[in-house]
């Protein structure tokens, strides 16, 4: 039979992977494709996922092509990967058929830095499939196969990029067996919030263990709990209204639980009842499942959020119930000290402060000072105060609000002030921006109006 190889790291495997596959036996008349995944190769980092889980991914991902086959011999052969060495092994082991290989344009444009490159041209022939589009030179004895192929990347993939390129079976098991996870949970969050999700993923191991049960079940629920907390309202609230409806008048930073639940569910693929039960109640909490507890538990005692909370998670240590219960009477005092709708109102306006805050700060904004009007308008949260040097500068500060603003998914309700305007004022519903030039803030004088409001420098 005449095989071809194709070979990589294939962390994972991809459709673009699958697609040059069916094009080698379209077009070259293979008989078989071979997909042949390293153990460690010379020209690249350290791969993320096992040998174990890659292999079993490609078996999942060409289960239906009957001409598509896995071979694991480069697990056998110790050390690193060399091309050269796995051929003359396959030479040996299957006389009887005739091979060539294939390899993507990425690793053409380096084939020269191979091991034996010479000697490999001699031995195979080496086909390299290339975009149609493109007309990259290529080294001396390398084959051109054009094709359409698909614009997807196995990083692309481990950052949670473009999954939807990725085969249904291949992306249950990564959601099963937690691949790419972190990398994943960390594109969607602030640094700081992912320091909290890997506390409390390790905090949730902690009681798992302690009460044994599933560490790998605990470590996941922690550390997606939080994928959507910093979802922009407008999206959050397009999600609820699309895909839970019914729970739409529930406070809003309730939200982010159910969200995430439904989020890790379709997007990450993690399918086990008891992490989603456990994502989509942490915030209130529920007392049904020792999941749903140490869920609830850990991200309230978890040990980054600056308190000393040894005591409870001792307790919890011992009985999850009892944490429980502890924790749960805590949390409720809390809410009713501090006022459980006007902190949820104000937990989620704090990030459409932040994006004005940084938006004013990268246009070099001056003297800029946040009013808290919450006491006194029941439309308006904050005003915000900002001067400039110049009319251009005015207008570059708005504009540059405008941007960010959209950019996070929020809306504006009216910017108001012409091109030649002095005084811009930017209505974000709950916020609103006012922009001055220096003469005309001194002019209007909003800071005397505003005196008696609770107020602080919005300088980062």
């Amino acid at each position: 039979m005449r095989i071809a190889v194709l070979g990589g790291a294939f962390d994972p495997i991809h459709n673009g992977h699958l697609q040059i596959a069916k094009q080698a036996v379209k077009q070259l008349r293979i008989d078989e494709v071979w997909f042949m995944p390293s153990a460690a190769t010379p020209l690249k980092q350290e791969q993320a996922a096992s040998f174990q889980d890659r292999a079993a991914m490609i078996s999942l991902a060409i289960a239906p092509y009957r001409h598509m086959k896995l071979c694991t011999l480069e697990q056998e052969l110790e050390g690193v990967s060399y091309t050269i060495r796995t051929v003359k092994t396959l030479f040996q082991r299957y006389p009887q058929h005739s091979f060539c290989w294939l390899i993507g344009d990425d690793q053409a444009l380096q084939f020269d830095r191979w091991k034996s490159s010479d000697e490999l041209k001699q031995l195979l022939p080496f086909y390299v499939f290339t975009r149609d589009e493109q007309d990259i030179s290529l080294p001396d004895g390398l084959h051109r196969v054009h094709m359409q192929l698909l614009a997807v990347s196995s990083s692309e993939i481990r950052q949670g990029q473009k999954l939807y390129q990725v085969p249904d079976r291949v992306r249950d098991y990564m959601g099963a067996h937690g691949l790419y996870l972190e990398r994943m949970v960390r594109q969607r969050m602030s640094e700081k919030r992912f320091l909290h999700s890997q506390s409390v993923a390790a905090l949730c191991v902690q009681l798992a263990r302690a009460h044994q049960l599933d560490c790998r079940v605990a470590y996941l629920m922690g550390i997606t709990h939080d994928v959507c907390k910093q979802l922009p309202y407008a999206q959050a609230e397009a999600w609820m209204r699309s895909h839970m409806p019914n729970s739409l008048q529930e406070a809003p930073a309730i939200w982010h639980g159910y969200i995430g639940a439904d989020y890790i569910n379709k997007v990450f693929h993690i399918h086990d009842r008891r992490i989603l039960q456990a994502v989509y109640h942490h915030v209130k909490g529920r007392n049904r499942t020792d999941y749903d507890r140490i869920l609830f538990i850990a991200d309230k005692l978890d040990p980054s959020r600056g308190y000393d909370s040894s005591r409870e998670i001792a307790i919890s240590m011992r009985s999850l119930k009892e944490g429980y219960r502890i924790v749960k009477e805590q949390q409720e005092a809390y809410l009713k000290k501090e006022g459980s709708c006007k902190k949820i109102r104000s937990l989620y306006m704090e990030e459409l402060v932040r994006i004005v805050q940084k938006a004013v700060d990268e246009k070099k904004g001056e003297r800029p000072l946040l009013y808290d009007f919450r006491e006194l308008n029941p439309f308006i949260d904050h005003v915000v105060i900002c001067s400039a040097q110049s009319v251009r500068q005015v207008h570059a500060i708005a504009d540059n609000i405008k941007d960010r603003v959209k950019e996070h998914g929020y809306a504006i309700r009216a910017i108001e002030g012409s091109s030649e305007s002095r005084w811009v004022l930017v209505d974000l519903d709950s916020v609103v921006v006012h922009v001055f030039v220096n003469e005309e803030r001194e002019h209007f004088q909003l800071e005397k109006l505003y005196a008696d409001l609770p107020h602080e420098d919005f300088s980062l």
